[in-house]
């Protein structure tokens, strides 16, 4: 049989009376203690300070909440329980308790507790509820380790915080194994106001620990939220694993950050590494159910303490070749903002390309060639260009094949090199035009000169005919 120890917490001349008896110092009871403490009576004042009701022993058995002085304004009936000190006449310093009787929405009323002190009220505090499906509440906080309760639930340590050495709140799963739900246990949030505080209320978020398995020593922490509308869904929206990778939509990740879905900053995101080495380059690998491309930074220092210098490789995949499990580098930015495509020879160029380019259009800013047609431009005579042909095989201030296959040829100023010629051309036609003028102008005067000169001769073949005869 077990032992009800009841220790004095007052002195030692506290006393607790049963029936007409008074018994001093400790009192131990083998079996159970018949009747209650502080409720004697089914008739008496109705008044909470009446000091037959806070007599330890004496008072009513019953009194209702709204009677005077009472705990709350309701009709619910409360038991008075009393711990008097010294004076045991009902005029002492006193703890008070009011205990709710009843069942139904009578236990819902709660547990009040006041005391008296220098013959002075203290206000009535709810301490304690509890419903009729086992649900204890505790109204106005509850405090572990605090001094003072700021908030519905008060954990204070006075410790210096170590993960292992702290003060700690626990919760412990009501299973180590069996199914999911059974290795879970967290804490749900919820602001549904009736008494459905389930986890799949319709208005709650839950954080959750879980075992991975039975026999797993892993835990994840789960995060839930309800999503109310549609097929108002309470699904797990992310997860830390015990290895510390953190799935976004992702149930099992398998990286630092896994997410299964869109990510949007109004800031930025960066991929870091803390090495310097050519071949260690942070990168975005872009998937479908395979890797289909990637996006690297590139350190272009020589050494880690030179003048910082970073650049861009974009690589797409193609089959399972190449030097990277199928990627290759297409393009790379430099640390001059300088593009190649096709080749990482990118010195003094803002763009330059290894293969074909099509395009529709490319226009080309540079400078142009109207400066021909001034006055003092210094035309060369086609007899100094046909000299310039004959030593050099090219035209002059128009470079050698063998030029152009060494150096390349600039767009710019080949097109504005190409227009010069054709305005000195121009002014060779035009000279030449002149000339055509000139010479056919000459022309008609010699046909003219000719006809004369046919009409004269044909007089005197005339005239010489006559003196003939």
């Amino acid at each position: 049989m077990k032992k009800l120890i009841l220790t004095s917490i007052i002195s030692i001349y506290s006393f607790v009376i049963f029936g007409q008896e008074t018994i001093k110092g400790d009192l131990t009871v083998e079996g159970r203690i018949i009747g209650g403490f502080g409720a004697e009576h089914v008739n008496g004042v109705l008044d909470w300070n009446d000091k037959s009701n806070t007599k330890s022993g004496n008072g009513l058995t019953l009194l209702r909440g709204d009677a005077p002085n009472g705990p709350k304004k309701s009709n619910y009936y409360f038991h008075p329980f009393n711990f008097e000190y010294i004076s045991k006449n009902g005029t002492g310093n006193i703890t008070q308790f009011a205990i709710p009787y009843g069942a139904s929405n009578a236990i819902n009323e709660g547990m009040y507790m006041r005391g008296r002190y220098s013959n002075n009220w203290t206000d009535w505090v709810k301490v304690l509820s509890e419903n009729t499906s086992g649900q204890v509440r505790i109204s106005t906080g509850l405090g572990i380790g605090s001094s003072s309760v700021t908030a519905p639930i008060d954990v204070a340590t006075t410790q210096e915080y170590q993960a292992h050495n702290a003060n700690k709140l626990i919760v412990r799963a009501p299973n180590s194994s069996g199914t999911d739900d059974q290795r879970m246990v967290g804490l749900s949030l919820s602001l549904d106001y009736s008494d459905n505080m389930h986890k799949e209320s319709q208005k709650s978020v839950g954080i959750f620990a879980q075992s991975t398995s039975s026999w797993s020593n892993r835990v994840d922490m789960l995060f839930y939220t309800r999503n109310y509308e549609g097929e108002k869904s309470y699904d797990e929206r992310m997860r830390i694993s015990g290895s510390g990778d953190v799935g976004i939509g992702i149930s099992k990740p398998s990286a630092k950050l896994d997410v299964d879905g869109i990510i949007k900053t109004n800031e930025s995101i960066q991929i870091k590494t803390n090495q310097f080495a050519s071949n260690v380059k942070p990168n975005i690998t872009l998937s479908s159910t395979i890797a289909l491309g990637k996006i690297e930074g590139i350190d272009f220092r020589t050494n880690e303490s030179a003048t910082f210098r970073g650049g861009l490789s974009f690589k797409t995949r193609y089959h399972t070749d190449g030097d990277d499990n199928g990627f290759h580098e297409r393009m790379i930015i430099d640390h001059y903002g300088n593009v190649g495509i096709g080749t990482n020879e990118t010195t003094d160029f803002r763009l330059s390309v290894k293969g074909k380019i099509r395009a529709e259009e490319v226009k080309v800013y540079t400078g142009w060639a109207d400066y021909v047609f001034e006055e003092d431009y210094n035309l060369k005579s086609l007899s100094e260009v046909e000299a310039h042909i004959k030593e050099h095989k090219h035209l002059p201030d128009v470079p050698s094949a063998k030029e152009v296959e060494e150096n390349g040829v600039n767009v710019g100023e080949t097109e504005a090199m190409l227009l010069r010629k054709i305005e000195e051309l121009t002014l060779y036609t035009i000279e030449q035009q002149k000339q055509i003028e000139y010479q056919s102008k000459q022309i008609r005067n010699l046909e003219k000169e000719k006809e004369r000169n046919d009409a004269l001769e044909e007089r005197l073949s005339k005239i010489e005919s006559l003196l003939n005869k």
